[in-house]
């Protein structure tokens, strides 16, 4: 991965050392293989028994004398099996209190069964892969893609006063042509006018989708720009992640008073990477706390000090947004998924580094769990749905699918610092900002980018397929299939 493939012009305003990816990944690549070569083939090899001297006639002659009186002294049972076709006789010599000996004769030469061979036992190769297992999950810990940003949560300024301003306006906007369009009692009579109020059953919020309400195409090319310029190579440069495995799924403004929803209670996000940008701050309380799980108790809490600040953070830590006193607050938020390949075009790949896929805690628990929910989804609609059944529909997979869940989210917490980066010094933001502003386009759109309103909305299963759609987006497929 090129951390350089959409520029970052601002490293030397960072506080805050970022990760280099490239050589990271060089290095890991390379204990990895040590490891492999480790603990298949130099400990097996350098374990290994020798075979045992062959014994000379005269000797063996002696070993068969010794055996057969220290049979007679323990007044011992010996089964003789005879094998004519291969002129062979086997003895098991059976002694008191003592484990049983066999003694295999071919051809009058004797020779004991359990000699060493000079293979390795199957003990040793059970440890070797279970320290293999070990020492990679070792490594893997190490990696800035589990130790640095999957209980991390990251702040840098975004926006300017005046770009925040205009989304709000853009915002009402929408709004407005919502209370016009439609015939929803909800959106007519609930305050404020045009405003969605259930669009997340199960942490529901006050807000407006840029693809599935009326924005004007306008709108999304202006915030579209924005995050091209300023979002991307910020995500690229914390998460080492490619611009084109990026893909919002859900991106909406949000609005808090203390009169209609003014906190959203603790949870986790259903994307790999969420952020939300404070757009307004014309109110009092508000901030969002995020929680360490191991511990059970708040490891930060963020109060808003500053219009266009983003805070980004890995969708599985647990956080929650706290009330709003008085006052309006507005946020622009979104859940983004991180694709190997495109759900709109499964052959096409983004070139996503594995240490950022499927060797990272965070991407390897967002997988499992999607998998485990559309499994439910299918089973729960087999009689209705156009979805055909998939290997994770077993039971027995389901049951997997549910520890791995547990399992890696455990990991995360307990292997992975939690804390709170605050990536630029206040009397910088400007000119952190100025570097982003001088950007001319093709230094951004050179390679291909986000997807930030082509693919919202999605189910994706375990292999990061398409399994179905939201139910916001089916009721507004026309609106939606304008940036399809």
């Amino acid at each position: 991965m090129d951390n350089e493939a959409y520029g970052f012009p601002a490293e030397d305003l960072l506080t805050t050392p970022l990760p280099n990816y490239n050589s990271e990944r060089i290095s890991l690549t390379t204990l990895l293989i040590l490891s492999t070569a480790f603990w298949f083939y130099y400990f097996p090899v350098s374990s290994r028994s020798k075979k045992a001297p062959k014994l000379s006639d005269e000797n063996d002659q002696k070993e068969k004398s010794r055996a057969a009186k220290k049979n007679s002294e323990n007044k011992s049972r010996i089964i003789i099996t005879r094998f004519s076709r291969f002129q062979s006789t086997t003895k098991h010599v059976y002694r008191p209190g003592k484990a049983r000996v066999r003694i295999e004769e071919r051809n009058g030469h004797g020779k004991e069964d359990n000699e060493m061979n000079g293979s390795i036992s199957l003990r040793k190769q059970t440890i070797c892969v279970i320290m293999f297992m070990f020492t990679s999950l070792l490594i893997l810990s190490k990696s800035s893609s589990n130790a640095f940003t999957s209980r991390g949560v990251f702040e840098a300024p975004l926006f300017t006063a005046d770009e925040c301003q205009s989304i709000v306006d853009r915002s009402y906007a929408a709004a407005k042509r919502n209370t016009e369009d439609t015939n929803s009692d909800e959106l007519l009579s609930q305050e404020p006018a045009g405003w969605q109020k259930s669009r997340h059953n199960q942490y529901p919020t006050v807000d407006l989708n840029l693809v599935t309400d009326p924005f004007l195409q306008e709108d999304r090319s202006y915030i579209e720009d924005l995050m091209d310029r300023r979002l991307t190579p910020l995500l690229q440069r914390i998460y080492g992640v490619v611009p084109a495995s990026i893909r919002a799924n859900d991106i909406f403004v949000v609005r808090y008073t203390a009169d209609t929803r003014e906190k959203l209670a603790k949870h986790t996000d259903d994307s790999d990477i969420s952020f939300n940008i404070l757009l307004s701050n014309e109110f009092e309380g508000g901030g969002t706390r995020f929680w360490d799980r191991r511990k059970r108790e708040p490891f930060v809490t963020i109060q808003p000090n500053r219009v266009g600040h983003v805070l980004t953070h890995a969708s599985q830590l647990a956080h929650e947004g706290l009330p709003v006193t008085s006052g309006v607050r507005h946020i622009l938020v979104g859940f983004l998924s991180i694709d190997r390949y495109s759900p709109l075009s499964p052959h096409e790949s983004s070139r996503l580094s594995w240490f950022a896929s499927w060797l990272s805690l965070n991407f390897l628990l967002v997988k499992f769990k999607d998998g485990f929910e559309a499994a439910y989804v299918r089973l729960a609609d087999s009689e209705s749905s156009h979805l055909k059944s998939r290997w994770t529909d077993h039971k027995y997979i389901r049951f997997l699918f549910r520890d791995i869940i547990v399992t890696v989210r455990m990991l995360g917490d307990m292997l992975c610092p939690h804390k709170h980066y605050s990536l630029v010094a206040s009397k910088n933001e400007d000119r952190y900002l100025q570097r982003f502003s001088t950007m001319g386009k093709s230094s951004y759109r050179n390679r291909k980018g986000p997807s930030w309103f082509g693919g919202q909305q999605l189910h994706l299963d375990f292999d990061g397929k398409l399994n179905g759609e939201w139910k916001h987006r089916r009721e507004n497929i026309e609106s939606s299939q304008q940036d399809l």
